[in-house]
């Protein structure tokens, strides 16, 4: 079966994601393929916009960096706080370059995806992400499950 980015991938849930980028091209074509994959899709100006959104009750659990100190930083942070779920951190940067991806991914990215942004390596990882998401869902439900029963095993 051969994947096309022109067909509608849309599915009941899937997970919002959080563009933070400040090149207006990027934004523009994330934006445009995200919503016709049916994702829901959140922008933040700047580094501290971005952590105020990834700070709500339920916030976007893939998030989308473009290359720069801010969104390393912005990465690194999401790493070292304790939090009740994973955020997918997919960072975009400048094309083939080794040395960004590998930085990318030191920085605590769980992928990074070389510009200019091809539609099928998005929907890969897009894919991937989600993926790793369900299955990180999976694991709260049965923790949380197993939390109830050792709950009413006490009483």
């Amino acid at each position: 079966m051969q994947i096309s980015p022109d067909i509608a991938v849309i599915e009941a849930d899937l997970p919002r994601v959080l563009i933070y980028a400040q090149d207006s091209d990027s934004v523009s074509l994330l934006h445009q393929l995200l919503c016709k994959w049916g994702y829901g899709v959140s922008f933040a100006e700047n580094s501290s916009a971005a952590s105020v959104i990834l700070h709500q009750d339920r916030p976007p659990k893939i998030v989308i960096l473009d290359m720069s100190i801010d969104s390393i930083d912005l990465c690194r942070g999401l790493r070292a706080e304790s939090r009740d779920y994973y955020p997918y951190v997919l960072m975009i940067g400048a094309k083939n370059s080794k040395a960004f991806g590998e930085l990318a991914l030191h920085s605590g990215a769980d992928d990074f995806l070389p510009k200019p942004i091809d539609d099928l390596g998005l929907l890969a990882r897009l894919s991937v992400a989600k993926r790793i998401l369900d299955l990180q869902d999976g694991l709260i439900c049965a923790r949380e499950e197993l939390r109830v029963r050792a709950i009413r095993a006490c009483y």
